[in-house]
C-alpha cells in the first residue's frame, strides 16, 4: 500500500513539474515578445519576415511548436502545417513540420509510457481509451493506426497517448504513425506556400487535392470508422 502511495506522489510530481515548464515557457515568451504579439500577431507577412528573419533559431522554434501542439493534443495542427509553407515554401515547411510532429509523437508516447492510464485517462474517455488501445495491439493494428490517421478532422494525437499504454514497438508505431501523416501534412503546407505566393492556379490545384484526401477520408470513415472509433 505505502509503495503504491509512494509511486502515486512520484507520478504527481513529474506531472506537476512538466506543467510548471511548460507555463514557465509559455509566460516567459508571451511577456518577453508582448509589444510585437499585440501589435503584428494579425499580418501574416510581418510574421513571416519575424521567423525569417531569426535564422536557424526561426527553424528550430517552428519545429517546438510543432511538437508542442502534439503534446497539448486540443491544438488542430493543419493550422500549423499550413503556417510552415506559409513562412518556409513546401521543401522546408514539409521537412520542419514532419520533423515537429515526430519530436512530438515521440515525446508523447514516452510521457504516456512513464505516466501511465492514469495520466491518459484525463484525456480521452475510458471506453474510447480500451477501444483504441485493443485496436493498437491487436493484429490489424497498423491498418488501425493507418486508417485513424487518414481520417479527417480526427483528433490523431490522442492516439499517440493511448498508443504509449500498449506493448507496440515504439520504431514499429512511430514508422506507421509518420508515413500516414505525410499526405495531410503535404496538402496543408502546400496551401500555405501557395497562399504566400498568390499562385491561385497552385491553390486551386492543393485544393482539388485537399478535397480528395477528404474525400477518400470520408470514404475510409464510412466504411471503417464505427468499427475503429466508435465511443
Amino acid at each position: 500500500m505505502l509503495k503504491k502511495l509512494q509511486d502515486i506522489d512520484k507520478k504527481t510530481k513529474i506531472k506537476f513539474s512538466i506543467l510548471l515548464i511548460f507555463s514557465v515557457v509559455i509566460v516567459a515568451f508571451i511577456l518577453s515578445n508582448y509589444d510585437w504579439i499585440l501589435n503584428k500577431l494579425n499580418d501574416a507577412e510581418t510574421i513571416r519576415q519575424y521567423v525569417l528573419s531569426k535564422g536557424f533559431l526561426g527553424f528550430i522554434s517552428f519545429v517546438v511548436i510543432q511538437a508542442l501542439h502534439v503534446l497539448l493534443v486540443v491544438i488542430p495542427g493543419d493550422i500549423f502545417n499550413f503556417t510552415g509553407g506559409y513562412v518556409f515554401g513546401i521543401p522546408i515547411g514539409f521537412g520542419l513540420s514532419i520533423l515537429g510532429i515526430m519530436a512530438g509523437t515521440m515525446s508523447a508516447f514516452f510521457i504516456s509510457k512513464t505516466l501511465g492510464a492514469e495520466f491518459v485517462s484525463k484525456l480521452v474517455h475510458h471506453d474510447k481509451l480500451k477501444k483504441i488501445s485493443d485496436l493498437v495491439n491487436s493484429t490489424k493494428g497498423s491498418f488501425g493506426i493507418m486508417i485513424i490517421c487518414l481520417l479527417p478532422f480526427i483528433p490523431k494525437d490522442l492516439l499517440v497517448y493511448i498508443a504509449g499504454l500498449t506493448p507496440i514497438k515504439a520504431s514499429r508505431f512511430f514508422l506507421i504513425y509518420g508515413m500516414s501523416r505525410i499526405p495531410g501534412t503535404l496538402i496543408w503546407v502546400s496551401a500555405g506556400s501557395q497562399t504566400q505566393e498568390n499562385n491561385l492556379q497552385g491553390l486551386i490545384l492543393t485544393f482539388v487535392a485537399l478535397a480528395c484526401f477528404i474525400g477518400v477520408g470520408a470514404l475510409l470513415q464510412k466504411r471503417y470508422g464505427k468499427s475503429l472509433l466508435k465511443s
